[in-house]
């Protein structure tokens, strides 16, 4: 009997030569959980959060760049 490596797995056999243990196939049936929907609601949720942080973050160094840009013409370029 061969043990599972996965949680909720199995492992099939095909002895196709019962004399050549070697040629044997193996197969790894994996089962999948009752919580595989909110498992993907929660990482896509994740995700959302994590782009809402990026985009912000990114408009707040573009506006704070512009402010320097012009903080920077101001000093240089006299009208």
């Amino acid at each position: 009997m061969w043990i599972s490596l996965i949680p909720n797995s199995q492992v099939l056999v095909a002895p196709s030569p019962l004399y050549c243990p070697k040629a044997w196939q193996l197969d790894l049936s994996v089962n999948p959980s009752k919580h595989v929907f909110y498992i993907l609601i929660t990482t896509l949720i994740c995700l959302i959060v994590v782009a809402i942080i990026i985009f912000i973050l990114d408009r707040r160094e573009k506006a704070e760049d512009s402010e320097l840009q012009r903080g920077f013409r101001s000093h240089f370029i006299i009208n």
